[in-house]
């Protein structure tokens, strides 16, 4: 143990004082004569014997008094808590969580990343000069850390963004345990500051943790040897925030074209306790705000703002959606996350050519009647309304000359019996140039001469899979139920992703589908081929490919309803949409607008100290609610363990049981 401020130690001798008071009035007893005084003898003996005592106990308090009163002035420090004897330099690698929740303010409309920045003086006050801190934002890990001065972090706090996404706490320490190797001097600590929210830790985070401990532990070191780790938690003592955000703009249709109407939608939630009434949004497109109604938010809900828009030409269109603040005040502590903005692509009409191997004069009795029909509705119904997709008709004989001079988005086989080899190599070219071919099959593949590809020069563009025999039976025309009981498709969630949305709301959305006959697909060893659709027996009936920079959509069923009720079903057009609009766009049609973050930084929902603190317990870290508490672990480890506190509590302890003791013991004296 040693002392601070050592001199003020030989204060102690004040206890001489309260001694040589209490040895100058001490009772002097005089014996008075008295003839029935032999009676009082035992009474008198007890008394005397009692306040000897009392006098005793209060010397002894009144002793201690300045005693401790003069070691808690020279401030002792228990030396043995001292990690290092060396008041040297070190090295700090100060984690900073830059995050979209970092900006969520208090009852006092101060900000946590605002509370950071005023904190770092107060870290940084008691360090040397000579200190160097490795400065990490939390959504920059894999970029260089920059070694700088304490000085130099204050200021690159002030200028710090918090409009980044979530991080994952096990990357940041696996990262910060790895910087700190590199610390230019031998005493190093990490310091992580942050809001800990609960997208950034789970129990995946708490197994990636654990794991990353176990490795880096060896035979030669069993115990970990990781550096000082502090984990500075931001929002320990913040009330359960509340918040209302935008958390997606969206439109109802799988593409965008000019001239048609289109129904752009925002999601706005809320994390308030009441309802949010009449709350007013701001719509814009490309700058011109647009007029919008109110809407109303229920608490702890989400509610949705729609307005319809045609957008003139293609291009990229900036959608923003701005709530008015003035009408969420007191119900939103997060005032970063109320603006949202997405680019959305506006796209030409796709154009789609159909090749009808069966044409037919009556009506739905053509090979491609019914794909013609989903692809393009509006214009079947003679609608006002422009379809996304534009159907052309296309003969057989004719595909050689009209992929020479024009050339689809999309071309589509169905049920084909021949096709020359001028055809075949011209779809090969539209096709290894980047063009997508769906291909439908029928009776007429049974005897097709591209059953196993189509002739490309000398050498052969094989189908995603081979054309075999038929399975199933194939119903009499007009009297499908005079056929053998229908097959069916695979249940649950389509694979598909361009058809993952038709699961929403149905988890079986092909429930209804009946398959009579269906054609076998036999996928080759040596072609990258995946299956999109399966039989309830495991057999494909929907197999892509990639060819070249197009794309190969194979069907073992036909687009009419010869072998299958699909073309009846209500799910045959966003099936066969979602499917020309996924083979067409290579990209999103929307894109976030730049350093937007995803909603799940909107949540503001904390970690669960025991998640926090059972990662503490992997990496031996210590968790701390202010920047005072950091430095009085910093202290102990360079300097010791102070005790002036614990002597100062003792020392108030004292003077209180002085004060009642003698109140007490003058009471039984009275009596």
């Amino acid at each position: 143990m040693s002392l601070l401020n050592g001199i003020l130690a030989f204060g102690a001798a004040a206890f001489v004082i309260p001694l040589v008071i209490h040895l100058l009035h001490r009772s002097r007893l005089q014996t008075v004569p008295w003839g029935a005084m032999y009676l009082l003898a035992p009474i008198v003996h007890n008394n005397r014997r009692r306040l000897k005592w009392t006098n005793l106990i209060l010397l002894l308090i009144r002793c201690a008094i300045p005693i401790v009163l003069a070691f808690c002035l020279a401030r002792p420090v228990l030396t043995w808590f001292q990690v290092s004897s060396s008041d040297g330099p070190q090295s700090i690698v100060l984690v900073i969580d830059d995050s979209l929740s970092m900006t969520t303010t208090d009852a006092s409309n101060v900000s946590r990343i605002r509370r950071l920045r005023q904190s770092l003086g107060n870290l940084f006050t008691s360090e040397s000069r000579r200190d160097e801190v490795i400065w990490m934002p939390t959504n920059n890990l894999d970029d260089p850390p920059a070694t700088i001065s304490p000085a130099l972090a204050i200021e690159k706090a002030d200028e710090m963004q918090t409009i980044r996404g979530p991080f994952s706490l096990a990357n940041v320490i696996r990262r910060a345990v790895a910087v700190a190797k590199d610390g230019s001097y031998p005493y190093r600590r990490i310091i992580i500051a942050s809001d800990f929210q609960n997208v950034n830790l789970d129990h995946s985070s708490i197994e990636s943790v654990r794991s990353f401990v176990e490795n880096s532990k060896t035979e030669d070191s069993p115990s970990l040897s990781f550096p000082r780790i502090q984990l500075w938690n931001l929002s320990a003592n913040d009330p359960d925030p509340k918040n209302v955000w935008i958390e997606s703009i969206d439109t109802q249709s799988p593409v965008v074209v000019p001239e048609r109407q289109t129904e752009l939608t925002a999601t706005i939630r809320s994390s308030a306790d009441q309802e949010l009434s009449e709350l007013k949004l701001i719509w814009s497109i490309n700058g011109e705000r647009l007029d919008s109604a109110p809407v109303s938010v229920p608490a702890n809900g989400k509610a949705t703002s729609r307005i319809p828009y045609r957008f003139p030409e293609p291009g990229g269109y900036e959608i923003s959606v701005q709530i008015d603040s003035a009408s969420i005040e007191s119900a939103d502590h997060l005032r970063a996350d109320n603006t949202r903005s997405s680019l959305l692509q506006v796209i030409e009409q796709i154009k789609v050519w159909l090749v009808d191997g069966d044409p037919s004069e009556r009506p739905l009795e053509s090979e491609t009647d019914f794909l013609r029909i989903a692809l393009s509705p509006f214009t079947f119904a003679q609608s006002d309304e422009v379809d996304a997709i534009i159907t052309t008709t296309v003969s057989a004989d004719r595909i050689e000359d009209e992929l020479g001079k024009n050339r689809p988005d999309v071309l589509v086989l169905a049920n084909v019996l021949d096709l020359s080899v001028v055809a075949q190599n011209k779809i090969a070219e539209f096709v290894q140039s980047g063009g997508s071919l769906i291909l439908f099959d029928g009776a007429n593949l049974s005897d097709a001469n591209y059953r196993s590809g189509f002739q490309h020069g000398d050498v052969t563009m094989p189908l995603p899979a081979s054309i075999k025999e038929l399975a199933g039976v194939v119903p009499e025309k007009q009297k499908p139920t005079s056929a053998a009981a229908p097959l069916r498709v695979e249940s649950g969630e389509l694979r598909y992703a361009a058809w993952q949305g038709l699961s929403r709301g149905d988890r079986n959305p092909l429930r209804d589908v009946d398959i009579y006959a269906y054609r076998k697909l036999r996928l080759s060893s040596d072609v990258d081929s995946t299956v999109l659709l399966s039989m309830q027996n495991g057999d494909p009936i929907v197999v892509a490919a990639t060819r070249g920079a197009g794309s190969i959509v194979q069907f073992a069923i036909p687009a009419d309803t010869g072998w299958t009720n699909l073309p009846l079903r209500p799910v045959f057009v966003p099936l066969m949409q979602q499917l020309v609009v996924d083979l067409v766009t290579s990209i999103d049609k929307w894109q976030n607008g730049a350093g937007q973050p995803p909603a799940l930084e909107s949540q503001l929902q904390a970690a669960n100290s025991e998640t926090i603190r059972s990662i503490t317990d992997l990496i031996g870290a210590t968790i701390h609610d202010d920047v005072d508490s950091i430095n009085t672990i910093q202290t102990e480890e360079q300097f010791g363990r102070e005790l002036w506190k614990s002597l100062l509590a003792i020392l108030l302890v004292l003077m209180v049981t002085e004060l009642v003791y003698q109140q007490w013991s003058t009471g039984v004296q009275a009596r």
